[in-house]
Parts: C-alpha cells; structure tokens; sequence
C-alpha cells in the first residue's frame, strides 16, 4: 500500500538437543516513505532527469506501492517506484500543516489537459488578507478545471515558508513559485459539520491499559477527519475502499415535532444563508457507491 523497506533478524534463545527443537526471537523494521497525499516535494537532481522533462518541485497526488508526483506547472507526471525512491531519498519540502486559503479571483485556462488536471493561471489572494492589504498572486495550476472564481482553495506560500531543506536550497531561487496550490476547498459547507450518509468499518483494536492523552486524542481524531475528506474529494481513491450506508438514526415524534418548530422559527431567518453557503460542487458520496451492510439472523424463520 505504500512504498516501505524492512530489515529482520534472529535470535537464538534457548536450544534443546534431546528432541531437536530450538526458540528463536524474531525482530522485523520496516521503515515506511515519509511522504503524504498533497506534500510539496522537492525531487534530487538526478531523479527528476532521470523522469525527461519534469520540474524538481512537484506535488505529491498519490500514494500507492509508488509515490505519484505531478508538475503543476507542466502537468506532467512521474510514479517513483519503491526501490527507485530508497536509492534516492527525499522528504518532504511542505506538508498538510503549512497549507493556507487563498480566495480565487481569475481562473484562465491555458489549454492542456492530461485527466481531470487542466492548466491555467489563477489569480488569488490569502484569506486572511482581506482587510488588511490587497496582496494578490498569480499562480500556475493543475485545478484549472474546478477552480472558478469565487472559489477558496489550499495551498502553499513559499514567500513566508521557513524551509530547511537541501534539494530545495539547491534550486533557482528566480524560477521558483509564490503560491503552489494543492486543492480546493469547501469552508462553508464543512462549517455546516453535516453528518455523512457512510461510514467506514475498522479492524478491531486491542484496547491499551494507558488511553492516550487528550491532545493526542484529538490528533487522532482529526487526522482521521482529513482521511474521510480525502475520501469525498477523490473518487478513485475511495474506488479500492469500502464504504458503507449509515442507517438514519430513529427520531420520537417529540423529538421530530421540536425539530419541525425549530425549523419553522429559523426558516425565514436563515433560507437566504443557506443558498448563499451552499456549495453545488461539493464532492458528496453517491449512493450507488455505498455497500449495505448485511445482518443475518440468529434464528432463522423455520420453512413449513
């Protein structure tokens, strides 16, 4: 599932020479790429010609047995196979947790198109610009054929970046890019926190006598909110994942008479909000992709 090595060894324990048998201890380290789904990356020198015509800094788009890479600035692509990345090293230039919104104001598509990546310019300005000064950027992208103006999207500013890295020191510091931009973004409808219509299944954990502690609970929690996100935003990502019906919860009629009166005391206030939050392209799971979830019954009904 994702490019790793691994090392093992051998212990030997104990031996017993009258019945031929011995007890080993076995040890096995298995050291895992540390690169993720949308981190900038910063490819060595002779790597990225070793791919023809590809730009050292690329994104990363996909994670599988291979480390998928695109130019954003090319559209062209590179899958780096397992062996081919641990002769060739790298880490991460930018990760997930130096993302930041910008606000689209122009979207201008340049023509190619390579999937569903389509190049354009794109003229944005950070989110947390407004109001303070009228900074703007113009950024080459892969998003050309989802970005509208309008729309927020995530991404990396490398003019205010503090960036240690030795692939990256090595670059052209007049060619290289303000802004790379990663993916859009949905702020209005997420603020909405409206609950999925699937769920996941997991393996079932051995619970440890020690309960993490409470902030590392919540990164539990929210790397696991980024992973369901991941999920809704790509469609062939979740193709190899199953997904499962969430079967709506059981209201009481008080309950479902409160809820009404509630919705009629908030309709008149709120309807014009709501269109103007609502996102029509909001990536929402379709039915059809959805597994039902089979129950069998312990006391099958008896044939007469």
């Amino acid at each position: 599932m994702v490019p790793t090595r691994s090392k093992s060894s051998e212990q030997l324990i104990s031996t017993d020479i009258h019945n031929n048998s011995s007890n080993y201890k076995f040890t096995y380290s298995v050291e895992i790429a540390p690169i993720c789904k949308d981190d900038l990356v910063c490819l060595p020198s002779n790597l990225a010609r070793s791919f023809g015509n590809i730009s050292p800094l690329v994104l990363c788009h996909r994670i599988s047995n291979a480390i998928n890479v695109i130019d954003p600035n090319t559209l062209n692509t590179a899958d780096i196979q397992s062996t081919v990345y641990w002769r060739f090293p790298f880490t991460p230039v930018c990760s997930q947790k130096s993302l930041v919104e910008f606000y689209v104001f122009d979207v201008e598509p340049l023509g190619p198109i390579r999937g569903r990546y389509v190049l354009a310019d794109v003229t944005v300005a950070r989110s947390s610009d407004f109001g303070s000064n009228d900074t703007t950027f113009f950024a080459r992208t892969h998003l050309g054929g989802i970005l509208k103006p309008g729309d927020t999207c995530l991404g990396y500013d490398l003019t205010t970046s503090n960036i240690n890295n030795s692939n990256f020191d090595k670059l052209d510091s007049g060619v290289l890019p303000d802004i790379v931009l990663v993916k859009k973004s949905y702020p209005n409808r997420r603020k909405k926190n409206k609950k999925r219509n699937w769920r996941l299944k997991a393996l079932d954990k051995e619970q440890e006598e020690m309960l993490p502690r409470k902030q590392d609970q919540a990164k539990i929690e929210e790397d696991f909110e980024l992973f369901m996100r991941d999920l809704e935003e790509d469609p062939e990502f979740r193709a190899t994942i199953n997904l499962y019906r969430t079967e709506p919860a059981q209201e009481t009629t008080m309950d479902m008479d409160d809820a009404d009166a509630q919705h009629d005391m908030h309709d008149e206030d709120d309807g014009e909000e709501e269109e103007e939050e609502e996102e029509e392209d909001f990536p929402d799971v379709k039915l059809e992709e959805l597994m039902q979830e089979l129950n069998i019954d312990e006391e099958p009904d008896q044939i007469n």
